[in-house]
């Protein structure tokens, strides 16, 4: 009984260590990507929901888009909870089909928000459709933050072609 009370305790620790790390790291790249885009108000990256605002400000779309992801998601949580039935301890079937159907809508919005993040940093705009895919937006989100954007190689790329330009052509005698 002893053991199971601290494996369950371990696991505990080692999810909310786990959420920590997912919420800095997550933080810091939207940090970074507001920073590449000269976006205003960075820091509010570590903002639960001001992070989705910020956002929206790097896509450059309208306050609009926010608020309706706002509206979608607390809906969804609204209609999830309010058809409840408790004698079952579980949602209604309409309940469901509702609920997911706000959250779904939410979800197609942040496609379109994160479409726009990728089209303002000069990455491949579908990238926006892999930021649903578990883990795998987390992989976009860091390239996204801390790689070389599309304007970054052309830079070095011109410089490159430069700096081979000044060298001098050996004489032939």
């Amino acid at each position: 009984m002893v053991l199971t009370v601290g494996l369950i305790l371990l696991l505990m620790l080692i999810i909310f260590i786990l959420i920590i790390a997912i919420y800095v790291y997550t933080a810091l790249a939207y940090m970074s990507i507001a920073k590449r885009t000269n976006t205003k108000y960075p820091w509010l990256a570590w903002i639960p929901i001001a992070n989705i605002y910020l956002l929206t400000s790097v896509a450059l779309l309208p306050i609009a888009i926010f608020i309706w992801y706002l509206v979608l998601f607390i809906a969804g949580l609204i209609v999830y909870y309010a058809s409840f039935d408790y004698a079952l301890a579980q949602p209604t079937t309409w309940g469901l089909i509702v609920s997911y159907a706000f959250f779904i809508a939410g979800a197609i919005l942040m496609v379109y928000v994160w479409w726009k993040v990728a089209q303002r940093l000069n990455r491949p705009e579908w990238w926006g459709i892999l930021m649903i895919i578990p883990i795998v937006n987390f992989v976009f989100l860091g390239i996204m933050a801390w790689g070389n954007s599309g304007v970054a190689l052309k830079k070095i790329a011109v410089k490159s072609a430069l700096a081979k330009a000044k060298k001098p052509a050996k004489k032939k005698k």
